[in-house]
């Protein structure tokens, strides 16, 4: 329950610290250490072996480090949620909360940069439930890439994940993985 709740501290953190619309900067525009914010909506997909999962995400991303205008340092959190309840169907839940640290480059890699196109690369921590579509639940380190453009002129952003269980087989039933590793891909919007 504590990397849980640490996550999900971390997360709540980032989302409700910052009031910020699209993307604000330091006053400071001789230093490299400048605070930009991005934020993103979509939607993810994720699959475990176990269970599959669609959700809504929110992707907020704050870069604390801008090397020029092609290349920052950045911490993100692009979380997922899903669920619905009926009586004669059953529920469905799913969160995904991933904290990382990612280098950008190109397209937003901070709120200055022309660049037609862009991508990313990042590590960190992750957090996986999904329940309805069969079930999982996964921790342990996470890596992520992908590439932004513009479309239809506004920013987009194709993210793919993968979340590496840190569990293990079950000793008594060796075809249950108990952390099984999970693949995400995600969709999004600036917004």
């Amino acid at each position: 329950m504590g990397l849980r709740g640490l996550l999900f501290g971390i997360c709540f953190l980032l989302f409700t610290g910052i009031s910020d619309a699209q993307s604000t900067k330091s006053n400071i525009s001789d230093s490299p250490f400048h605070i930009t914010h991005f934020k993103e909506g979509g939607v993810s997909f994720y699959y475990s072996g176990y269970a599959f999962s669609p959700t809504l995400s929110y992707w907020f991303r704050m870069n604390y480090y801008e090397f020029n205008e092609f290349l920052s340092l950045s911490a993100s959190c692009p979380a997922s949620i899903a669920g619905y309840f009926s009586s004669y169907y059953g529920g469905r839940f799913s969160v995904d909360l991933p904290i990382t640290a990612d280098i950008n480059f190109g397209n937003r890699a901070n709120d200055i940069t022309e660049f037609p196109i862009g991508g990313f690369l990042g590590v960190g921590g992750g957090f996986n439930l999904m329940m309805g579509f069969g079930n999982s639940i996964s921790y342990g380190p996470l890596v992520h890439g992908g590439f932004r453009a513009a479309v239809a002129e506004r920013p987009f952003t194709v993210r793919v994940s993968y979340l590496f269980g840190v569990g293990g087989t079950d000793v008594n039933n060796p075809s249950f993985d108990s952390n099984p590793n999970v693949f995400g891909v995600g969709f999004f919007y600036s917004i």
